[in-house]
């Protein structure tokens, strides 16, 4: 696992299917995908992910092993 901090959320992308969401982070991290093991978690991730966009808050994230977001704070 990967922490990144003091990130900018620049874009979001979704589609119809389940968990299936992905947020585009700032320096070079580009687009990444988030955990989607847990249908409320990605929900959740993603309304942070809004708001932070839509803020231009900061955002801590911790990436998996596999490249996912499994953990988003918002400051």
């Amino acid at each position: 696992m990967a922490m990144r901090y003091g990130r900018k959320i620049l874009a979001l992308w979704a589609d119809y299917e389940s968990r299936n969401s992905w947020v585009y982070v700032d320096g070079g991290f580009g687009w990444m995908r988030l955990r989607d093991d847990n249908f409320d978690a990605v929900q959740y991730m993603t309304t942070l992910a809004a708001e932070a966009k839509s803020d231009g808050r900061f955002v801590d994230l911790d990436e998996d092993p596999v490249g996912k977001v499994s953990q988003l704070y918002v400051w």
